[in-house]
């Protein structure tokens, strides 16, 4: 397997990386935050490695491995096991797309917030 260290890119390259990739490993992050560049690595459907019980693993949801945030030996196998499994990377990546789909439509939210702004002024 080939892993890719390309420093800085410009995002076309970037996105054409993202969609080329096996899979998208962002092992260490606060764990209260997530990243764009994860919504964005989903959104080209490349599934993803991150820390359990982070912002990151509620983005991801179903599309993603987690491990245990800091054990490497956890975060070695769920490679191993992602980069070995053509079909579990298939499922992931389609648990992507449909979650990017959900993610990344505003309607709903602001479907929400008016709600919201009507409740409290009216």
């Amino acid at each position: 397997h080939l892993v890719s260290f390309p420093g800085w890119v410009k995002k076309d390259a970037m996105l054409a990386n993202l969609y080329q990739a096996d899979l998208f490993l962002l092992p260490k992050w606060r764990t209260d935050l997530t990243s764009v560049l994860l919504i964005e690595s989903l959104a080209c459907a490349t599934p993803a490695v991150v820390p359990a019980d982070t912002g990151l693993a509620f983005v991801a949801g179903d599309a993603a491995l987690t491990f245990t945030d800091g054990d490497f030996r956890a975060l070695a196998a769920a490679i191993a096991r992602l980069g070995g499994d053509n079909a579990l990377r298939l499922r992931l990546a389609r648990a992507a797309v449909t979650r990017m789909q959900g993610f990344l439509n505003y309607r709903p939210l602001a479907d929400a917030l008016e709600k919201v702004f009507i409740s409290v002024s009216g």
